[in-house]
């Protein structure tokens, strides 16, 4: 399950709406923010940081 964006639990981030305004990041969506290797998600797992998700890019 992936972590609301607007979440610092259980990981901290800072991958924000103030920081990336036209992002899209509201909920807990997979998203790409930073342009990096496809749309992922912070992870509500406190073992594993984020995931690359399995859906296709806009």
């Amino acid at each position: 399950t992936c972590q609301r964006w607007d979440s610092q639990t259980p990981h901290k981030h800072t991958k924000t709406t103030a920081k990336y305004p036209s992002s899209g990041l509201e909920e807990n969506f997979c998203r790409n923010p930073s342009s990096s290797s496809g749309p992922w998600c912070y992870t509500t797992d406190p073992k594993e940081r984020w995931e690359l998700c399995d859906i296709p890019d806009c």
